[in-house]
């Protein structure tokens, strides 16, 4: 993914809603959700309608914004490690996030605001504005929208090198770090595509990682033994 970009480090990965999935099956044809569209349609529709109408303001309530600042200074301690296109802007994408998840989730009818909207019922005396406060409930769903973001950009983040050698080694690194657990050796090189690097490419620069304990190799099994490596240099 992104391979080949000139876009590194230009804050143009950081910009991206990224939502991956491993599922490998096909089919011949998607299926269109258009049972699906309607009803989002139709519930969406007035709540856009009825901004033409009465401002809406939203806002956090001090608990709220107690629970964000507090995820936010974990989440800088947690990620110093990360390049800056990984962990850069989630903060941003976050508020936004929260902000829309509030406008979704009220509640109130907004129908009755447009007098043309509903056929015998009275429009609700408009004020020129209506606020919206936060809760903890709405920035807890923002937060677990940013960790997603972070794991998904450390799997699929650009790897980058001058050479063959550099480009195969960091595609190792970021494969092990993101592995939930350890790796053979051939499921490590169907991963990282090590087709595209070659066979004397990718031994030396895993033996590279090794000799450096960035890896741990271990064999198990007698009757057919199997090496299995993982990533370690976090766990030191």
């Amino acid at each position: 993914m992104f391979g080949g970009t000139s876009a590194d480090n230009s804050g143009f990965f950081q910009r991206l809603n990224i939502i991956a999935s491993n599922e490998t099956r096909t089919v011949a044809k998607l299926k269109k959700p258009i049972e699906e569209m309607v009803a989002l349609a139709a519930r969406i529709a007035p709540m856009i309608q009825a901004l033409d109408y009465q401002k809406l303001i939203v806002r956090d309530s001090p608990e709220s914004k107690i629970r964000f600042d507090s995820w936010f200074e974990d989440f800088k301690a947690r990620t110093k490690q990360d390049s800056g296109d990984v962990r850069g802007r989630l903060n941003v994408l976050s508020q936004r996030t929260k902000n829309i998840l509030g406008w979704a989730l009220d509640d109130f009818d907004v129908t009755r605001l447009n007098p043309k909207a509903q056929e015998g019922q009275e429009p609700i005396p408009c004020s020129p504005e209506r606020i919206v406060e936060l809760g903890v409930d709405v920035i807890e769903k923002a937060i677990q929208k940013a960790e997603y973001e972070l794991l998904i950009r450390r799997a699929n983040q650009p790897v980058i090198g001058e050479t063959n050698w550099v480009v195969c080694e960091n595609h190792i690194i970021k494969i092990l770090k993101v592995s939930s657990k350890p790796l053979t050796r051939s499921q490590l090189y169907k991963r990282i595509h090590g087709e595209r690097h070659g066979i004397k490419v990718f031994k030396t620069a895993l033996d590279n990682l090794q000799f450096e304990k960035f890896v741990a190799v271990t064999v198990e099994g007698r009757t057919k033994p199997k090496e299995l490596i993982e990533w370690i240099k976090d766990k030191e």
